[in-house]
């Protein structure tokens, strides 16, 4: 959660929050289930898309494997909703995305 304020115009406000559920199944192997929210209604964060700001929430898995230590290979799937038409799919504007991930972490 955050505030701006505005000189003369009082203050606007933003929110966003993420729960996580996350399974380790053995030293190489985990997987985790979020859901994410996301509500800007005055463009504190996020240039607002709509006349009603930013507004998205959605649910993701992924699955990670550590392919050796300081690697990490994770496959994601994530699902984004929004109540206004802010997504785009062969230039047809709709209310939901759905997205597949794969990357690669490196850490020393």
């Amino acid at each position: 959660y955050g505030i701006e304020e505005e000189p003369n115009n009082g203050s606007n406000d933003w929110l966003g929050f993420v729960w996580q559920l996350q399974w380790k199944a053995s030293d190489k192997f985990s997987n985790a289930f979020r859901y994410e929210y996301y509500n800007d209604k005055t463009g504190v964060i996020v240039a607002p898309v709509s006349a009603k700001g930013f507004r998205v929430s959605g649910f993701s898995a992924n699955l990670d494997w550590t392919i050796i230590k300081h690697i990490l290979w994770r496959n994601e799937v994530r699902f984004l909703y929004s109540a206004d038409k802010i997504f785009s799919k062969n230039n047809v504007s709709k209310n939901n995305n759905v997205c597949f991930l794969s990357s690669i972490a490196l850490w020393f």
